[in-house]
């Protein structure tokens, strides 16, 4: 008898110390799932409106080291212009909705299609403000360097860079435009799917391949852009 109550208590002690480690490693493994999951799926009690497109679908954006996820939802105003709607939630606020389930729902697949445009978009911003401040930074120098008896001779360099800098700007603009299309068109879609769902399907089709091409060619530019990293890492 006390050889069990002793196992017992062995027992007791070793679940109370491995449980709160046995949590841990499956919050973070949860956390590297939505960092890798296009799409999450918001608890009800969680969503604030409930007029989204998307149902309780969101993006997922990025993960605060406080554990909170920072989650976009997006929609249309009755305009048909494209929203986005920000949201915060716990980890144990969402969940990683599964995909033989979810398929079967119009809102999920668009969530899935629409996910990596979305995040491509907000990637695309943020290389167009570091292309902009790198503009503006070549810029002055060139301003400097035409001023200068020393180094004027190198302004053609610096008005080149400058030259293929803008351009690689209006490309990134460019592509911008398409993914706020992209998004657009695809929760429009959703939106009157019950009407016309025979073309939903093929409109997107087209989007999808202009935003290839443009995708590819603004990746050849920023490719070429390499050619002036020797002068820019002077800034």
């Amino acid at each position: 008898m006390e050889f069990i109550v002793f196992w017992i208590i062995i027992v007791a002690i070793a679940v109370f110390f491995y449980y709160p480690y046995y949590l841990c490693q499956r919050h973070q493994r949860k956390i590297e799932y939505i960092k890798r999951s296009q799409v999450v799926t918001i608890n009800n009690d969680e969503i604030i409106q409930d007029d989204f497109i998307l149902d309780n679908y969101g993006i997922p954006l990025e993960i605060k080291n406080s554990g909170i996820v920072e989650v976009v939802l997006p929609t249309l105003d009755r305009e048909g212009q494209l929203i986005y709607h920000y949201s915060f939630h716990y980890v144990s606020g969402l969940s990683i909705p599964k995909f033989k389930i979810n398929q079967r729902t119009e809102e999920f697949r668009a969530a899935q299609q629409l996910g990596s445009y979305i995040k491509e978009h907000f990637q695309i911003e943020r290389e167009i403000c570091d292309l902009e401040e790198q503009y503006n930074r070549i810029n002055d120098l060139a301003i400097l360097v035409s001023k200068s008896d020393v180094y004027s001779s190198q302004i053609e360099k610096y008005n080149k860079a400058l030259i293929e800098t803008r351009k690689l700007i209006e490309k990134a603009k460019q592509l911008e435009r398409l993914y706020i299309s992209l998004v657009r068109e695809g929760l429009i879609g959703i939106k009157i799917s019950s009407y016309h769902p025979d073309k939903i399907i093929n409109n997107l089709l087209i989007h999808h391949l202009k935003y290839e091409q443009l995708r590819e060619e603004y990746q050849y530019m920023k490719d070429v852009a390499t050619a002036y990293g020797s002068l820019r890492r002077q800034f």
